[in-house]
């Protein structure tokens, strides 16, 4: 018994010595510097009505080691796709792609003839014809389409292109967002078919008075402006409004004076008839000549014009991987691609392609992850929606758990670091916080948010948050007040 009573002290004592050394190693004066900094932000005049709250957590034991408000539930803006890329990682894995299928109907004949129609079947990649990562250029694309249909023996059409995006809803945007966001390009919605990241350009020209449209590229069929663009100041602030599916825009705001080429960047109205146009165009352009006017499952729905569920496939063709998106989605803080995402996850989890099923598959990812969801709300994939809301203490548990998880580097690696590269490329650059920030930022109207990892002196990994809600602040002040932060965390 009494040889037992030793052995069982011995593994009392060393369980008690490897939880101690499990530990991360920090700087004790840094802590204490950090928290006595996170006291005097709490009195600064541009905080004082504002809601904030920061959590700085250890992954290896879960414990915060400081706190400010870390329980209040806050608006994100673009943290928001933290939540979002590590849902697709753990339900999708790095290596998944989306798939978009051209498909025909009806009888091809002997003599080369398709007496149906060609389909463009999406399952939601929001890669398909951009540039952004090594994908292939749209006019390239739609060429290489027209070949591959020339190549399977058709040499005319007797129907139409049709562009079927019913994997997911129809509901390309989200209720929740401001009508000053989803005429812009970072508000495109996500469909189940994609095609240039659902955007277009306006190319304008500026004297000191005026301000007129040169171009719109790609050129839209049916798409009208009203423009009430004038000339002032030396930024970009000209805004395209418009509803989905609304083929008519007005552009309000300014631009700068004398100015050749000034690009404004707006959301496509309906992204997959875009999308079958263009097909049609190329197939013209090579040679096949399409009857029919180009239209969408879609429409032909609303038109109650029966749409037939029997195809044979010509062409898969394939997205990068869901690593190489959420890189891209968190670097350059991609709303449609966390939106694709987002609904991706729904259509795998519970085979409907909607927001509110995406949203229920990212809470209980959370819930699987140890993390605390009763101040967690997800209404959408971007942040773009103000409906959504977290705690830091939440992020840091989830944080905290990706730290585990086999998809860590893939995630890791598509954060910004500060001073260093995307959203954070100029974040605290030149400050010792430069290289040891690695987080994802988000920011909308008197919203400002950095979600991620700190590296200490050690170079160890410590999760934090940082969430600030109708700061009085303007642009430059809330920024270098979050800088002065990031430089306490780097000092630890």
């Amino acid at each position: 018994m009494k040889k037992r009573s030793i052995l069982f002290v011995y593994m009392l004592l060393f369980g008690l010595l490897s939880t101690a050394t499990a530990q991360v190693k920090i700087d004790t004066a840094g802590l204490q510097k950090l928290k006595s900094g996170l006291k005097s932000m709490s009195k600064q005049a541009g905080l004082e009505h504002a809601l904030w709250g920061f959590c700085l957590m250890d992954p290896k034991t879960g414990n915060v080691l400081a706190g400010y408000e870390e329980n209040k539930s806050l608006t994100p803006a673009s943290s928001q796709k933290v939540f979002t890329t590590l849902s697709a990682l753990h339900y999708l894995g790095a290596d998944y792609r989306f798939e978009t299928y051209l498909e025909y109907d009806g009888i091809l004949g002997k003599d080369s003839v398709l007496q149906g129609n060609i389909y463009i079947r999406g399952t939601g990649d929001p890669t398909l014809g951009s540039m952004r990562i090594d994908s292939i250029p749209a006019d390239t694309l739609l060429a290489q389409w027209a070949h591959i249909i020339r190549k399977k023996g058709i040499n005319r059409i007797t129907g139409s292109i049709i562009a079927d995006a019913s994997a997911w809803e129809d509901y390309a945007t989200v209720g929740s967002w401001n009508w000053d966001d989803i005429g812009q390009y970072y508000g495109a919605g996500a469909s189940a078919l994609n095609f240039m990241e659902n955007t277009y350009t306006v190319y304008y020209s500026s004297t000191t008075k005026n301000a007129t449209i040169d171009s719109v590229v790609p050129e839209i069929e049916g798409l009208t402006f009203w423009n009430d663009v004038t000339v002032s100041g030396s930024s970009d602030n000209a805004f395209i409004y418009g509803a989905p599916d609304n083929y008519y825009r007005y552009i309000t705001g300014t631009i700068p004076a004398n100015k050749k080429g000034y690009a404004v960047d707006g959301s496509m109205p309906d992204p997959p008839l875009f999308l079958a146009l263009k097909l049609k165009q190329a197939l013209i352009q090579s040679g096949i000549p399409v009857e029919k006017q180009a239209t969408t499952v879609y429409a032909l729905r609303r038109a109650q014009i029966p749409v037939n569920p029997t195809r044979r496939l010509l062409y898969t063709h394939t997205s990068p991987t869901i690593g190489e998106i959420v890189k891209a989605t968190n670097m350059k803080s991609n709303n449609l691609y966390a939106e694709c995402l987002l609904k991706a996850v729904a259509k795998q989890t519970s085979g409907n392609g909607n927001r509110s099923a995406g949203a229920d598959a990212v809470t209980q990812y959370c819930v699987s992850a140890g993390v605390d969801v009763s101040g967690v709300h997800i209404e959408d994939g971007s942040g773009l929606s103000r409906l959504n809301y977290f705690t830091p203490k939440s992020m840091c548990q989830l944080l905290t758990h990706a730290n585990k998880s086999s998809y860590f580097s893939t995630f890791y690696a598509s954060l910004p670091i500060a001073g260093k590269t995307g959203t954070l490329k100029s974040f605290a650059d030149n400050t010792s916080a430069e290289g040891d920030i690695i987080a994802k930022s988000g920011s909308m109207y008197k919203v400002r948010s950095y979600s991620g990892y700190v590296k200490t002196s050690s170079g160890e990994l410590l999760t934090f948050c940082v969430l600030v809600n109708n700061y009085s602040y303007n642009n430059a002040e809330i920024r270098s007040a979050l800088e002065k932060l990031a430089v306490l965390m780097a000092g630890l």
